[in-house]
């Protein structure tokens, strides 16, 4: 028997055909886009998700929901997604020190750094209100996720209030130059203290933002349309926001490039301040279709709390709440963008930051382990590896008694966690 001689070409083309008659047999509806990566791997292409335009809804009757303010009603926690999130891996171990500045300097890519010795923390005392009665379970970062940052003065401000037996409200300042921590003069609201059978709603929510060229500290006030100014160690008020009611627990960030204040409530719209007009106007609605012709945002009436985020990197603003995230741009336009594992977001059930060197979104939720990074550019989102510190996690989880804010100076993130003796300061470096 003769055996038939094939050239190397003529071999490599009878294997390509065999396998591709192999991959059309295998998926049975046709031929997929094939790629190999540097190993010779291959796997099916898919493209990159986008944020998608949102579209300008036919005005209809809506039922005009109640304006009493109400505390966000508990949401049943999901099961574990499917597939489940990879186990991070560990990255560079935590380290110490007392000063921001030589901390983030010396951080690797992933690392913690616990902020030590600071003057006025006295292990988290500075956070509860005892000057009302409370006692240690009593801390003004309940109900909260942000605090500001204010890049001219280097520190960081947050209001909040306890929740329980005592209602305790205050308003504290980290300073990095002195790495110490005080108090300063509370808004002028209507109350700042109270009981259980007479209690003074005032909790932090995502309530506090910063106009990074100028300084100015703003304040919402729990449950109202009032918003303060906090400028040259004095207080004042600016016009309500003109909206026909409010919920308990919205949101406000300033958006620099916009020069704006922008203002988000689950019902009543999405609203901006300009402090050259001193006027506010409403950019969309929400659940209510207040003003016909503008563009709805996808946030849940059950959602309850909110949050707003500035990216001082890609000059946007992610705002959202429950299971949904919408961008704005400079330019006033919004675009929804997607949570395929149904990650909850909100304050009291989880915390979002934004790395100030990549400009992605940093989120720790309330039930799930894992530190999560979000690209609002291709709408994807990624499980980190990063071990975040166990102590972060303490009392029922991240959404409890944790704040965070960008630090824009120094290219980390800050969070500050209440936890009886236990409470912690720590930065995060996500990039350089």
């Amino acid at each position: 028997m003769s055996l038939k001689k094939y050239t190397g070409r003529q071999i490599t083309n009878a294997i390509a055909v065999t396998a591709l008659v192999l991959l059309f047999n295998n998926c049975g509806k046709g031929f997929q886009a094939v790629k190999f990566d540097d190993q010779g791997s291959a796997g099916l292409s898919t493209p990159s998700p986008i944020l998608s335009p949102l579209p300008i809804p036919t005005p209809s009757p809506t039922p005009r929901p109640s304006s009493t303010p109400r505390l966000p009603t508990p949401t049943p926690v999901p099961p574990t997604e499917t597939p489940r999130p990879p186990t991070p891996t560990p990255g560079p171990s935590p380290t110490s020190g007392n000063s921001i500045e030589q901390l983030a300097a010396k951080m690797l890519v992933g690392q913690w750094a616990e902020l030590t010795n600071m003057a006025g923390w006295d292990n988290g005392s500075i956070l509860v209100p005892y000057e009302f009665g409370c006692n240690p379970s009593d801390y003004i970062t309940q109900y909260s996720e942000k605090a500001a940052w204010d890049p001219i003065s280097k520190r960081m401000l947050f209001i909040g209030q306890s929740h329980g037996s005592c209602y305790g409200g205050l308003f504290v300042i980290y300073s990095a130059d002195t790495n110490s921590w005080s108090k300063a003069q509370y808004p002028p609201v209507p109350c700042q203290s109270g009981t259980s059978t007479n209690p003074c709603f005032s909790h932090g929510y995502s309530h506090s933002t910063v106009d990074p060229n100028t300084g100015a500290y703003y304040y919402r006030h729990y449950g109202s349309l009032d918003v303060y100014k906090f400028y040259n160690g004095a207080w004042s008020m600016l016009p309500k926001i003109p909206a026909e009611s409010s919920t308990c627990c919205g949101a406000i960030e300033f958006f620099p490039d916009m020069k704006r204040l922008v203002f988000m409530d689950a019902d009543w719209g999405v609203w901006a301040y300009d402090p050259v007009t001193n006027k506010w106007v409403q950019l969309a609605n929400t659940s209510v279709d207040a003003v016909p012709g503008l563009p709805r945002v996808p946030i849940a009436q059950s959602s309850g709390s909110l949050f707003a985020r500035y990216n001082p990197v890609k000059k946007e603003m992610l705002l959202g709440g429950g299971d949904k995230l919408v961008a704005l741009n400079m330019n006033g336009a919004f675009a929804a963008g997607a949570n395929p594992m149904g990650i909850r977001l909100g304050a009291s059930v989880a915390v979002v930051d934004v790395d100030p060197i990549s400009g992605k979104y940093l989120v720790l939720s309330q039930d799930r382990p894992n530190m999560y990074e979000y690209d609002s550019g291709n709408d994807a989102w990624t499980t980190l590896g990063t071990a975040v510190p166990s102590s972060l996690r303490a009392l029922t989880g991240y959404g409890d008694g944790l704040i965070s804010a960008t630090l824009t100076n120094y290219g980390v993130n800050m969070y500050t966690k209440y936890n009886y003796t236990g409470s912690k300061v720590y930065l995060y470096k996500h990039s350089k």
